[in-house]
């Protein structure tokens, strides 16, 4: 069996190198929308249903006037034993999306359109056959040419990994801009990824001489004056000033624990007096332990991922707190601060999603006169952030522009309806691996100049690999969802084995990279 799946993989990873069509198996997911295009009724389809209910059917067909799905086979209960079986008609507006596992001709690149997960036979690159745990993963992935081509600036709605979880998400670009010139964005698919964009806009701000400009988590926008650098910063390996004083390319980081992702890390600044409507600045990107948890998840669901996903797409409360009990943990930093030598108060948390582009966010507070001294406290999971900065502000609210793009251009592919799309709030722009875009937004001309975020809205699917069904694990899958402190510590020794290359694994597996 271990000769059968290593050779399958090489005939796929082949095919995928000479560009030439290969006959594969493919589990795959279509949303609602997509049932009536599925070409091939004589092959089985499982319909997951808002009820939690299933109906696995043999061949079938799609009746247009009645807008209902026609078949043969079984309805399974939500225990998966079988509650009946004959002919069944089901609507349509009680399915959460089909699944299908079928032998059918694929083109490496040629992803099909309204697919939205998949299990992908082989792996795209080298570097994911080696290690397909540490394959690049992303939402969509924003650039700015004219600044760099290669140096993501913005990762998009990072924890949206189903279309229950939709969100918006704002992110610094840290640049500025002279009014009245135009901005390319470049938006990419760089990864086994189904992506559902709603929208993207651009949010300028009109940034004084002497001052800057800060969003906060909640999308809010801040004018910021007065900076005062920390004058002491500690931490478990000792003195971290230099690493936190300046937004530069120092990081402070530290490695995971070999027997518990879960264990905790503090690191303390002080800073000099400050009082009135201030605003903490923090500027860091998670590392690789929240990326490789979710493909271990995904790996110990194996076949059983696409019930696990309808659970989720149907709202179940349980499995929506379960799902982020565990991103909890090591997906946050939790702030905290306390004025002189009293006690300490938590002033919220910095909880930007993804490896890929360093955020800057700002917490807003006020602080009491007369303090000698403000101290700063970041508590979170060791080994699972890179910070690059804190820095203390006078903070005052402050307004944003939002703007659409005014041309969407296709760079890959054949050009279609993509602006119409971005622009009706009721529709989504799906793109799949390889795909690209350029946005172009025009500044407003009445100010000198401009501080730029990117604000994107939508969610994606990763795709199942081959190579993980192999670890199918329902007792893992329930220790992670229900005791993820546990799972934490089971897991930790397998991260650690590639802890030291999964960042240089993970920059190589871009995908058309």
């Amino acid at each position: 069996m271990r000769r059968l799946r290593q050779a399958a993989k090489v005939s796929v990873l082949l095919c995928v190198l000479t560009s030439s069509a290969c006959n594969v198996g493919r589990r795959q997911l279509y949303e609602v929308d997509a049932i009536p295009h599925i070409r091939n009724t004589q092959a089985p389809v499982k319909l997951h249903l808002m009820s939690g209910e299933l109906y696995a059917l043999d061949a079938w067909h799609f009746e247009l006037a009645d807008s209902v799905i026609v078949g043969s086979g079984a309805l399974h209960g939500i225990d998966r034993q079988v509650v009946s079986r004959g002919t069944f008609s089901v609507p349509m507006d009680s399915v959460i999306f089909a699944e299908t596992n079928e032998p059918r001709s694929v083109a490496p690149f040629g992803i099909p359109l309204l697919a939205v997960w998949s299990t992908v036979w082989g792996a795209v690159t080298l570097t994911c056959v080696a290690d397909p745990k540490s394959c690049f993963g992303s939402c969509p992935t924003f650039y700015l040419d004219d600044v760099s081509t290669d140096r993501p600036r913005a990762e998009g709605f990072s924890s949206s990994i189903a279309k229950v979880l939709e969100a918006r998400d704002v992110d610094a670009l840290g640049v500025s801009r002279p009014g009245g010139v135009r901005v390319d964005v470049r938006m990419t698919n760089e990864a086994l990824e189904t992506h559902a964009v709603r929208y993207v806009q651009l949010h300028v701000v009109p940034k004084p001489a002497h001052a800057e400009i800060f969003a906060t988590a909640e999308g809010d926008f801040y004018r910021a004056s007065g900076t005062l650098r920390a004058v002491r910063c500690r931490s478990p390996h000792g003195d971290c000033l230099g690493d936190l004083l300046y937004r530069d390319s120092l990081e402070y980081r530290s490695l995971t624990d070999s027997t518990d992702l879960g264990i905790r890390e503090t690191v303390e600044l002080v800073f000099p007096a400050a009082a009135g409507n201030v605003g903490l600045v923090l500027e860091a990107r998670q590392a690789f332990v929240s990326t490789f948890l979710l493909y271990q998840m995904m790996a110990y669901m194996g076949s059983e991922a696409a019930a696990w996903l309808a659970t989720l797409e149907r709202g179940d409360p349980f499995s929506r707190r379960a799902a982020w009990r565990m991103a909890n943990i090591v997906g946050s930093i939790e702030v905290s601060i306390a004025v002189d030598s009293g006690p300490w108060h938590a002033i919220g948390n910095f909880s930007e999603a993804g490896p890929i582009a360093t955020d800057v966010q700002m917490v807003p507070f006020t602080l009491p006169p007369a303090s000698d001294s403000v101290r700063v406290r970041l508590k979170m999971a060791r080994g699972s952030w890179r910070v690059g900065y804190v820095g203390l502000v006078t903070a005052s609210p402050t307004t944003a522009t939002a703007l659409d793009p005014f041309e969407v251009q296709r760079l890959k592919g054949k050009p279609g309806e993509e602006r119409a799309i971005l622009h009706d709030a009721n529709r989504y722009l799906f793109t799949h691996p390889g795909d690209e875009y350029r946005l172009s937004f025009m500044l407003p001309s009445d100010a000198d100049r401009y501080e730029l975020f990117l604000e994107s809205s939508g969610y994606y699917y990763e795709w199942m690999r081959a190579e993980w069904l192999a670890e199918e694990d329902p007792a893992m899958v329930a220790l992670m969802l229900m005791h993820p402190e546990a799972a934490l510590k089971a897991l930790a020794g397998e991260y650690k084995l590639r802890e030291a290359d999964f960042e240089v694994n993970f920059w190589n597996s871009r995908f058309g990279r």
